[in-house]
């Protein structure tokens, strides 16, 4: 449980790639030699992830591959949803984006039909982004908005509580010219990353701070945010 929870630590957090990969292979070996097969395939799927935050794409989708056989007899359960995410996450971040937008929906679907709202959640909020990226930012903003009225499926204010969605849905809706929800949704993320947040996403948000005062005519806010000190980061 411990490794399970450091290596999602180190992979939302960004900050130290190579280590969420060693953790991962540790998990893997200890659940192959406990006959566990839940923590094989959790671990592998999570290896997979920080495989490609490092780049090492094909890697990556070559270890999804190995878990196919058992992905189509749990269709039913929770972690292969999440796999299905995950999976899709690597095609996106390969530059396969339509394939990624097609994976992303299988898993809404799959995950609607079992109730699964938390992957229903995830599958829209990434469909919308990499929608962003090919081109279509009024599907882009449609989806972002399905999403966020979706999650009051999980609880209260669900994007406001995780920066790193509402510095990413920040991003969309300055695209869209919502600049007063954006500059909240930010304000918002920066408030909760100044206070033991990640500096990746910290990083990020100030930048799309910096975008969005340019966009309200106050480049002297921007100059000041973008000559802030910012930590060594990883590339996204």
């Amino acid at each position: 449980w411990a490794l399970d929870r450091l290596i999602d630590t180190l992979n939302m957090g960004r900050q130290d790639d190579a280590a969420a990969s060693s953790a991962a292979v540790e998990m893997r070996r200890r659940g192959q030699k406990q006959g566990d097969r839940w923590m094989e395939f959790n671990a592998t799927r999570k290896l997979a992830v920080t495989l490609a935050h490092r780049g090492r794409f094909d890697e990556a989708l070559a270890l999804f591959g190995t878990q196919s056989d058992w992905i189509e007899a749990n269709l039913h359960e929770w972690n292969v949803h999440v796999w299905m995410c995950d999976n899709t996450y690597v095609l996106d971040m390969a530059d396969q984006l339509e394939g990624a937008i097609a994976g992303y929906r299988r898993a809404e679907v799959l995950a609607r039909q079992h109730q699964n709202w938390w992957v229903v959640y995830v599958a829209l909020r990434n469909v919308a982004l990499t929608s962003a990226w090919t081109g279509r930012l009024d599907q882009a903003v449609a989806t972002s908005d399905e999403a966020v009225h979706f999650s009051g499926r999980l609880g209260d204010a669900l994007v406001e509580r995780n920066p790193r969605d509402s510095g990413r849905r920040a991003a969309l809706l300055r695209s869209a010219g919502r600049l007063g929800e954006a500059l909240t949704l930010l304000q918002d993320a920066c408030a909760v990353l100044k206070h033991g947040g990640s500096d990746y996403w910290l990083a990020f948000c100030a930048d799309q701070m910096a975008l969005l005062h340019v966009e309200l005519g106050q480049p002297g806010r921007a100059r000041d945010l973008l000559g802030q000190d910012v930590h060594s980061l990883p590339p996204e």
